[in-house]
């Protein structure tokens, strides 16, 4: 992960933490899911290390630009990729797991920027769980984008719903030099007007 995104994922984090109205609660959707024995809110920190608690049916994506890269970075349970948080044990499993890391390795599927910045995926690189034993586990995705107008980048449109359907909600933060935003997309709401 960048040096610069990785600070403004930190910052972000305490400044949830610090603001009532950002601040998330550790908890899981009325979806089914193997039992947990229960967690404070230190514990959405167990797998990554990153600031965002873990909510089932709940991904977070960062969007930060500097110059003329863009770095995105995705974090989302497991639960709401395959539908489970566990070791895979059985093919289904193996393969369901292949699966999400195949659609969440294709971008360009998943997050449409506006033509008119000129940005080309240059790299994606998927981290899955370790399955470490009482920690949750989550799935971090990093894309990596050149972009020839940054100051043209005007909107998001997301598919990510729509490959995964249990993902129902996506906070979203935009961090640039001049600008910082947040909106909150839902399979009806898949659009993040950027300017």
């Amino acid at each position: 992960m960048s040096q610069k995104l990785s600070l403004c994922v930190l910052l972000l984090g305490v400044l949830s933490l610090n603001t009532p109205a950002l601040a998330q609660e550790h908890s899981h959707s009325s979806s089914s899911h193997d039992s947990h024995s229960d967690h404070d809110a230190s514990d959405s920190n167990a797998t990554h290390g990153t600031p965002s608690a873990h909510v089932h049916g709940e991904a977070h994506l960062t969007m930060a630009v500097d110059v003329q890269s863009l770095v995105m970075e995705l974090e989302v349970p497991l639960d709401s990729l395959v539908g489970f948080e566990h070791k895979p044990t059985n093919d289904t499993e193996t393969k369901a797991l292949a699966q999400a890391h195949d659609l969440l390795a294709k971008a360009d599927a998943l997050f449409k920027l506006n033509e008119a910045a000129e940005c080309i995926l240059t790299s994606a690189e998927i981290d899955m769980p370790s399955f470490e034993a009482g920690a949750h586990a989550d799935v971090d995705a990093e894309y990596q984008y050149q972009c020839d107008a940054p100051e043209r980048i005007s909107s998001l449109e997301v598919s990510l719903f729509q490959s995964f359907e249990r993902i129902e909600v996506l906070k979203t933060i935009y961090l640039s030099d001049d600008k910082q935003l947040a909106a909150t997309l839902t399979p009806d709401n898949t659009a993040f007007a950027l300017r």
